[in-house]
């Protein structure tokens, strides 16, 4: 007789967990219930809002690397126009990479393809830097960002960024290359360097 009312209570004990898995294995897969995504929000109003702010900021990421040399170079030709003849080139700090990067990350940037540039030098920013033991640049002038063809790190980062693409009809040209233009680009963030 124990022994028979052990074995229910087993039994009955069995049948609530297979009842219950099944429950659960319904709401899964009705999608009622997502087991993995941690963006869903609790019915209640105490909800805790987890921040995933992973996204990765080019800005950030640049600075992040091991930099060797920032050097900012300034080209200016009175027969060209410009009020002044000038070439001069300075070494500027980590600091003041930051602030010229804050500036130009404001701006809105244009994926543009194209086949060939022109033009003259005026202001250039070159940053070298290192990752793995490989050596990089990431260069602005010309109002546009060029990124290095070999660090597929920081091109995926841009590429990623979706970016609006202009000139794309030269994208599968041979020899097409692209570069990241700076729309509201202005040569003065960069004055106070030569003062």
């Amino acid at each position: 007789m124990k022994e028979d009312k052990s074995k229910n209570i087993i039994i009955i004990m069995l049948t609530i967990i297979i009842i219950l898995l099944l429950i659960i294995l319904t709401l899964v897969l009705t999608g009622k219930v997502n087991v993995n995504n941690k963006n869903d929000k609790l019915d209640n109003k105490n909800d805790v809002i987890e921040n995933n702010n992973t996204e990765v900021n080019w800005t950030d990421k640049l600075l992040s690397y091991n930099i060797s040399e920032i050097k900012l170079s300034r080209k200016r030709n009175i027969q060209l126009g410009d009020s002044q003849d000038i070439d001069k080139e300075v070494s500027l700090s980590k600091e003041e990479l930051k602030q010229i990067l804050d500036k130009i990350s404001t701006d809105k940037l244009v994926k543009t393809y194209s086949l060939g540039r022109g033009g003259q030098d005026r202001d250039h920013l070159t940053v070298s830097y290192q990752v793995n033991n490989q050596n990089y640049t990431f260069e602005v002038f010309a109002g546009s960002i060029v990124l290095d063809s070999a660090d597929e790190e920081i091109k995926n980062i841009f590429n990623n960024s979706n970016y609006e693409e202009r000139n794309t009809e030269y994208k599968n040209q041979a020899g097409a290359f692209y570069y990241y233009s700076i729309e509201e680009y202005n040569e003065s963030i960069f004055d106070e360097y030569f003062k």
